[in-house]
């Protein structure tokens, strides 16, 4: 079940660092900022839900501060969605500010620098999303972040419904244990986000042309001599050109190539949609199981393996 870390029995002097302790090893590092220390109360109830983690977050007024020199401090950098229940928060990233009201659904991206103000107390529910859920779905996972959700509208309906439903799942004793409720919920919550930001990536001269050649890739992630050649040869362009595309934004095709496919190998491990390691690297184009397995660690931290257990 659930771990409850909370300010409650310690020592009123010590109670602010007991937090940026939490909220370090929960959440993101980031720099935490209130006004006064010796009043400061909150508390933050975990669940494991699959491969993601569920909280209620209970807190006083802060400020968190997520700098550049937080990025690397930990290995993970996940999506939050973040349902607000009582309070306000204001939220810039990607020199997007935006307002966060009850019932508003908040996406952000804690692999990117961020600045959340709590200008009094609040309460929210969050859901921490592993960045590979979503990369094969998104197609510009770097420009996530600061996606509000309006309370009322369609997708805000959707996105909380599901929220609330993973909680229930989330904290019943009598729901966790059964796979066969986590993994179609999972699904359907990330397809469920991805569909609500589609519509939120910046006008780009390519895009067009980028988001052909991103969806060609997507649709051939199975194909194990998929290379910069054969993509080039679809799109009816030369490698020379789809290099500058993939440049433009600030990669390359073969990474991100690389990246789609590892993406898509972690969401089949994680929702237990293959059977074993060895299926997971076949289906998505690695010849080479040792090589999966390396590129695989190198990307996540962790062994392929390690998802089915």
């Amino acid at each position: 079940m659930g771990h409850l870390f909370s300010t409650a029995g310690i020592q009123t002097k010590e109670r602010f660092d007991y937090w940026n302790d939490v909220v370090f090893q929960r959440y993101a590092p980031c720099l935490g900022k209130i006004a006064n220390q010796t009043i400061f109360n909150a508390s933050t109830s975990v669940n494991e839900f699959g491969s993601t983690e569920i909280s209620d977050v209970v807190s006083d007024a802060i400020y968190y501060d997520r700098r550049k020199c937080d990025l690397n401090l930990i290995e993970r950098d996940d999506i939050f969605i973040s349902v607000m229940t009582e309070g306000s928060a204001h939220f810039e990233q990607h020199d997007r500010r935006v307002t966060q009201q009850v019932g508003d659904v908040l996406i952000y991206d804690s692999g990117r620098p961020y600045a959340f103000r709590y200008p009094t107390a609040y309460k929210a529910t969050l859901i921490r999303v592993p960045r590979p859920l979503l990369t094969t779905k998104i197609p510009n996972m770097d420009q996530l972040g600061a996606n509000i959700l309006t309370a009322g509208t369609v997708y805000n309906r959707l996105v909380r419904s599901l929220v609330e439903e993973t909680h229930l799942i989330a904290t019943s004793a009598e729901l966790i244990d059964e796979r066969h409720f986590v993994t179609p919920s999972l699904e359907i919550l990330t397809t469920a986000i991805s569909r609500s930001v589609s519509g939120n990536e910046p006008c780009h001269p390519t895009s067009n042309q980028l988001a052909a050649v991103k969806n060609y890739i997507r649709q051939h992630l199975n194909d194990e001599d998929l290379s910069l050649e054969t993509i080039a040869k679809a799109q009816c362009m030369s490698v020379r050109t789809l290099s500058r595309l993939f440049a433009e934004i600030g990669e390359t095709p073969r990474q991100w190539l690389q990246n789609q496919r590892l993406a898509g190998a972690y969401q089949a491990l994680s929702l237990g949609k293959v059977r074993n390691v060895t299926e997971a690297a076949f289906q998505f184009g690695f010849k080479d199981l040792s090589h999966f397995s390396r590129r695989f660690k190198d990307q996540y931290g962790m062994a392929p393996k390690s998802l089915l257990e």
